[in-house]
């Protein structure tokens, strides 16, 4: 932009013949006022992109690189911050950040900034839950069994697994134990499912009659 800060300078004309004799007074000299402008720099910044599988730990990348232009000599990059993402999904990497000098001056309104933009990305944690098998005589009871083992992966620190419901039977029969499971834990008070993949082998439960005794 044009220049605001600035000294004003009073440049005296003094004019010569070819004689070196000072003829100034023999003039009557217009100034007209030109215009000094410092165009800002155009720079473009490219941030990072990461990817991870869900551990309740916020991701974050501060990486950059200046992929057009360049800084002034002596200048430097000061991130103030940075995107982050927790749970399952993607965002774009932006960050603030500011320019400054060798005297640490901040000079980024000198800069004309362009970002290119990385990606953030959580992926599911997977893991596999193998319901119980188990069976007993009837004895007109209801019949359940909620006990489950991780047979692939493990859960994130502090978290826990709650069964919400769970299959039942009062009858002779054979039938698969469905459980409905529920992850909660960590920040994540209210509990969430969502950043759990679970596959879910069935186990199976049995109500069937006794012998007679002979």
């Amino acid at each position: 932009g044009v220049i605001e800060n600035f000294a004003k300078i009073n440049i005296l004309h003094t004019l010569t013949d070819g004689t070196k004799v000072d003829v100034t007074n023999q003039y009557n000299i217009k100034t007209i006022t030109g215009t000094l402008e410092v165009l800002k720099r155009d720079i473009t910044i490219k941030t990072g992109s990461s990817t991870k599988t869900y551990d309740g730990i916020n991701l974050t990348d501060e990486f950059y690189e200046i992929t057009n232009g360049t800084l002034v000599e002596g200048h430097h990059i000061n991130i103030l911050s940075s995107s982050k993402i927790k749970n399952v999904g993607t965002c774009t990497n932006e960050l603030e950040i500011q320019i400054l000098d060798k005297d640490n001056n901040d000079v980024t309104s000198n800069y004309n900034i362009t970002f290119d933009l990385g990606t953030l990305e959580i992926l599911a944690r997977h893991i596999t839950i193998k319901t119980n098998t188990s069976s007993k005589v009837y004895d007109d009871q209801i019949y359940f069994d909620e006990a489950y083992e991780i047979t692939v992966g493990t859960l994130g620190n502090n978290h826990k697994i709650n069964v919400i419901s769970k299959t039942e039977i009062l009858n002779v029969s054979s039938v698969d134990n469905v459980l409905d499971l529920f992850i909660s834990g960590g920040e994540n008070t209210s509990g969430s499912s969502v950043s759990m993949r679970a596959a879910q082998t069935e186990g199976a439960i049995r109500y069937f009659l006794q012998s007679p005794i002979r």
